[in-house]
């Protein structure tokens, strides 16, 4: 959904997902599954920060991770760098 919405990636949320699942789970062992999990984090961010409705921020990040289903738990390692 805002993936799509804001054609940044090229990729759709589920695209996107299944990124996520697939280097997630691995990002302690191989860095380039780090940097992609980093990197979807990012993405996450600037959709979120693009995001021009009147919901708090903490509202929209939820909202982006709700439509790539990604857990916030998960979010929140990769931020914190665990």
């Amino acid at each position: 959904m805002f993936a799509k919405f804001f054609k940044i990636s090229g990729m759709d949320d589920a695209q996107i997902r299944e990124l996520w699942e697939k280097n997630y789970p691995n990002r302690f062992s191989d860095p380039m599954a780090r940097q992609v999990c980093r990197l979807i984090c990012h993405l996450i961010h600037t959709i979120a920060q693009n995001d021009t409705s009147s919901s708090t921020p903490l509202q929209k990040l939820r909202r982006v991770l709700a439509s790539m289903n990604i857990p916030e738990s998960q979010y929140d390692e990769v931020i914190l760098g665990n």
